[in-house]
């Protein structure tokens, strides 16, 4: 509106202007080497507009004229650059569907884009590993990190391509010098993490995990366990480097952040058995069996005890099975310790209370030596071994991410590298079967009772 109204002004005035030249009397006269010119003032103010006009628009062609070389050199090129973007944009999408030689055919288009252009960097950088040239990826991801925009993609790519190799200490130091960004990427975080874990950098990995859930990358329940799962590594380690000290307050640590956990309340009832604290240790096995009861707490909680032979130790046992009286470990550590003791009608006793319900091999080999021990029916001993070879697997230490069996409890996988997938669990009959045919049943020396560890 504003606009409109200067637009009405200005024709307004020139009107008005235009209409008094009109009225102005007498002639305008010009003399020059005998040259005499006369016009009305009007018609002379008329005539200099129109010759400026017509100077103006020789001046604007002879402009256009003189730029039209460096215009039409500036519009192929910017020619060639949209048909370089479009290029990029079908590698990009090319590489994104695992399709090198569409990647290849792009990555001609993009030459014309600057050499620094991330994106162009970043297509470089895929169709070298499409092609698993690693050499040509390290290349490109190393003049990528020194761009500072495309710094923290180079340092993903070069600690992917770097584990990929085997590489973990050098992946680590990548990461680590990706979380020195502020803030820290959640992705440079989870590699430490996970290289550490690897690496069995427990008091690293502890910090991280702190660092984690400050900046709300991981929950404080998550956070928790993963400090009490480290802690139960932490007092192995000081407990094989004869470190006391260190390993009691790890393994304090650990019931203290997972008091349910069996491997920290083995590892915890271990330490205070090497302490001296037996009471400390059967307090630790009793508060864990509760939820998780183990075969390997069972015969701690013998050691704690002090059981000196087989028949010593059935009190104690049947304090745990009173706990969980519907849990079958508890009745088949009785078993164990009667037929080690001779004791068979008791362990006959145990045996059927757990072939009641859900049982697994353990029960039928128990069967097999109890028939075996006694003399009373060898024909039987052979029909529990071949029932046992068609029962469910005995529960085993798996990993539940590749099913890798292990005759202990460990936070990481050696197999996969996974944290914190090792459990108690029913094994898989065609990987675990080694394992099993390990853990078919407890040594029936009564020697290998009293010093039975986990």
């Amino acid at each position: 509106m504003i606009r409109l109204l200067i637009l009405l002004g200005v024709l307004a005035g020139a009107g008005f202007g235009a209409a008094w030249l009109a009225e102005v009397p007498g002639q305008f006269r010009l003399e020059w080497q005998g040259w005499e010119v006369r016009a009305a003032p009007g018609l002379l103010v008329a005539t200099l507009l129109v010759a400026a006009g017509l100077i103006l628009c020789g001046l604007l062609v002879v402009r256009f004229m003189w730029s039209l070389p460096r215009r039409a050199a500036a519009a192929w090129r910017n020619q060639r650059v949209r048909r370089g973007w479009r290029s990029l944009e079908t590698g990009l999408t090319a590489a994104a569907g695992g399709d090198e030689r569409g990647v290849r055919s792009a990555l001609k288009g993009v030459r014309v884009l600057p050499s620094d252009a991330p994106l162009r960097l970043l297509l470089e950088a895929q169709a070298a590993m499409l092609a698993e040239d690693s050499a040509e990826a390290h290349a490109v991801f190393e003049r990528m990190e020194h761009g500072g925009r495309t710094r923290l993609a180079a340092l993903r790519g070069l600690v992917a391509e770097v584990r990929q190799q085997g590489r973990l200490e050098d992946a680590l130091e990548l990461a680590e010098r990706a979380i020195e960004q502020v803030p820290s990427p959640r992705w440079a975080l989870q590699e430490c993490l996970d290289l550490t874990l690897r690496l069995h950098r427990w008091d690293r990995a502890n910090q991280i995990v702190a660092t984690m859930r400050r900046s709300g990358h991981m929950a404080e329940d998550a956070a928790r366990r993963a400090r009490g799962i480290i802690a139960v590594e932490v007092a192995r380690a000081c407990r094989a480097d004869r470190n006391a000290a260190q390993a009691q307050r790890a393994a304090s640590e650990a019931v203290s952040l997972l008091p349910d956990f069996a491997p920290a309340a083995a590892i915890a009832a271990e330490v205070w058995l090497d302490a001296g604290r037996s009471s400390e240790a059967a307090r630790v096995i009793r508060a864990a069996w509760k939820t998780q009861p183990h075969p390997d707490l069972a015969f701690l909680l013998l050691r704690a005890s002090g059981a000196d032979g087989p028949l010593a130790g059935v009190g104690p046992l049947e304090e745990l099975t009173k706990l969980t009286p519907n849990t079958m470990e508890g009745h088949l550590a009785l078993a164990e310790v009667a037929l080690r003791a001779k004791l068979f009608g008791v362990a006959r006793k145990y045996l059927d209370l757990v072939r009641g319900g859900h049982h697994d091999e353990r029960v039928y080999r128990m069967l097999a030596d109890l028939e075996r021990l006694s003399g009373n029916d060898p024909e039987a001993a052979s029909k529990w071994l071949s029932a046992a070879l068609d029962a469910q697997p005995a529960p085993t230490w798996t990993c539940s991410a590749c099913a890798e069996g292990y005759l202990r409890w460990q936070a990481v996988c050696d197999r996969c590298g996974s944290f914190d997938r090792v459990a108690w669990g029913a094994a898989n009959q065609v990987n675990l079967r080694a394992p099993i045919a390990q853990l078919q049943h407890l040594p029936l020396e009564p020697a290998a009772l009293a010093g039975a560890t986990p």
